[in-house]
């Protein structure tokens, strides 16, 4: 019982003691004060002309590919005239999210919603799709 009451004290007093430090702003009145300098550079790339405009597309086609991702997938849909789109689709990006749907191999999709280039593929950031 001692052990207990002795530690309980300690604890109190460390406590006590702790909260009362002086504590300071970061201004100290001692002739060793050291200042820090941040001299990183932050440079900011330009877009390159293939990222640097998108517009509002609508592609309709048949689905190739479905990878799924962790807010979503990505739709591999290949168009009557042969082109290709990676169409974007999760529940954020879409205009209703209620109408977010699972695609599979082979149906019949519309995407619409902003499109872009990278790499050579044409991708689309879906704000709607019709299956």
């Amino acid at each position: 019982m001692k052990r207990i009451l002795i530690i309980a004290v300690l604890a109190v007093a460390v406590n006590v003691v702790a909260c009362n430090d002086k504590k300071t702003d970061g201004v100290s009145n001692d002739a060793t004060d050291v200042t820090e300098v941040d001299n990183t550079t932050v440079v900011t790339p330009e877009p390159s002309s293939a990222n640097a405009e998108t517009k509002s597309v609508t592609v309709k086609g048949i689905v190739i590919k479905v990878e799924h991702g962790k807010d979503g997938y990505t739709a591999q849909i290949k168009d009557g005239d042969g082109q290709y789109y990676f169409v974007t689709v999760s529940r954020a990006n879409l205009a209703e999210p209620g109408n977010y749907r699972e695609v599979n191999v082979n149906d019949e999709v519309t995407a619409s919603g902003e499109q872009w280039e990278m790499n050579g593929e044409v991708h689309i950031k879906a704000i709607s799709i019709i299956i």
